[in-house]
């Protein structure tokens, strides 16, 4: 019989026995005799000779021992597994009879979560996040709802109840009025907007970032209404796309602006990108000319070093010929300090070193752009000249200036003077303080094709 027939490993071994002698009274029958095994396989019993290492070597018990402790392989050992048990139930074996009977009691049905949630939300509570806005503004936030919003939140330590932020970076109205929109879906009125984008992008919540911008992109976001959002969003660092698009709607409430206060205001910055506009409503270049030295003279003091920058947004070349000329003379007359005293920012203009160059170059340009109308031509004999090609405005017409002109041709004519320019952007201004004043200039603004 093979070593693999007779051997059989410990865990299919219920009995095992040996049936060897002491050596000095039966040494010659201990070297035929073998150990024997009983298997235990179902209901079967059968012996299993447990072969020794060698044959002609005598079996000590320790060697005996030694040999019971085989390693099956696991092609061995299934051979052996044909005992199937069968699938019964508990009850089968241990018969269960209860001594009395269970009660379900008939509960209400429990409230569903959506609407605790909703319940929760409602009246804030689980509010146990306290966030510190400046030195005096602290509100009460559930921990979930602004993690679940806000990736700033996502990333935070889940452990940490308490958030401080800078007023300018976060505002305590945005962060508010942000935190109502968790809560409710509410957006605010369209003058609050600004505050509130810039809380989105500073915590970074796409999804309200989203619903600002959805609101800002209303039909009426515009003139009077974009100079409003503008001026809420001009001191918040994250919101230079938002002031941009707002300066390029301002169109036909630029000249009203001019004689507002806020105008006056603005920052360097903030006027040159205004002015370099193409989209500013005006009518003559002139108009731009007398806003800048408006500006200027607010704060004479302070403001004359912006001369150069800010006359350098004005588009000489598109102003009437004879205004050239005439603000030539200026800087040649010999009493100009006597002429332009009650005006201190034009005085400095023609004292202006560069001003007679740049209103030469002016007049060449408009020289250069009547003898050459094919725009290629034109724009190699500017190349040609070192002049600096520039485009004109978007101009409009408005029904009730005295002064401006709808069939405009270049050169353009315009004759009007600082007094009729400052009587009608005062006018505009009376008018954008009623209701219904953008109604108003659509009926009386019109754009003027190029």
């Amino acid at each position: 019989m093979s070593e693999k027939s007779d051997c059989i490993s410990e865990s299919e071994t219920s009995e095992i026995n040996f049936d060897c002698e002491d050596d000095s009274s039966t040494s010659s029958s201990a070297k035929s005799e073998h150990p024997t095994v009983l298997e235990n396989r179902g209901t079967e019993m059968r012996t299993v000779k447990v072969l020794p290492a060698s044959s002609d070597s005598v079996a000590t018990e320790t060697d005996a021992e030694t040999r019971m402790w085989k390693t099956f392989t696991d092609a061995e050992f299934a051979e052996t597994q044909d005992i199937q048990v069968p699938d019964l139930s508990l009850y089968s074996y241990c018969p269960y009879k209860p001594k009395r009977k269970i009660k379900i009691p008939n509960n209400p049905p429990k409230e569903k979560l959506r609407e605790v949630v909703k319940d929760m939300i409602k009246e804030n509570r689980g509010a146990t996040s306290c966030v510190l806005i400046g030195e005096d503004f602290t509100i009460q936030c559930h921990p979930g709802l602004l993690r679940c919003h806000s990736r700033y939140f996502a990333n935070r330590d889940w452990r940490v109840r308490e958030f401080k932020f800078n007023a300018e970076e976060v505002p305590a109205k945005g962060f508010e009025l942000a935190y109502k929109w968790m809560r409710f879906r509410e957006l605010p009125p369209i003058g609050d907007v600004a505050p509130m984008l810039q809380v989105a992008k500073q915590l970074k919540i796409d999804l309200l970032e989203r619903d600002c911008w959805k609101l800002l992109s209303q039909k009426n976001v515009r003139e009077k209404v974009a100079m409003e959002v503008y001026m809420q969003a001009r001191k918040l660092p994250l919101l230079n796309d938002l002031k941009a698009v707002m300066l390029s709607r301002l169109r036909t409430y630029f000249l009203a602006l001019v004689g507002h206060n806020s105008f006056l205001d603005l920052t360097v910055d903030e006027l040159v990108e205004l002015i370099s506009l193409d989209s500013i409503g005006v009518n003559s270049e002139i108009e731009v000319f007398l806003a800048v030295l408006r500006w200027l003279n607010h704060m004479p003091e302070q403001r004359q070093k912006h001369l150069r920058r800010t006359m350098a947004a004005v588009r000489f070349p598109y102003m009437p010929m004879f205004f050239l000329f005439r603000l030539k003379e200026g800087c040649n007359a010999a009493n100009k300090v006597e002429l332009f005293s009650a005006n201190p920012m034009l005085l400095a203009f023609h004292m202006d070193p560069q001003t007679l160059q740049v209103l030469e170059n002016a007049m060449t340009f408009i020289g250069v752009r009547q003898e050459h109308n094919e725009h290629g031509e034109f724009v190699e004999v500017c190349a040609e000249h070192k002049l600096k090609v520039q485009y004109p405005r978007r101009w409009i017409y408005h029904v009730g200036c005295p002064y401006h002109i709808y069939d405009l041709s270049y050169p353009y004519q315009h004759k009007f003077s600082l007094l009729d320019f400052n009587e009608f952007i005062s006018s505009l201004q009376r008018k954008w303080m009623r209701v219904g004043a953008v109604n108003y200039f659509e009926e009386r603004v019109i754009d003027i094709p190029p």
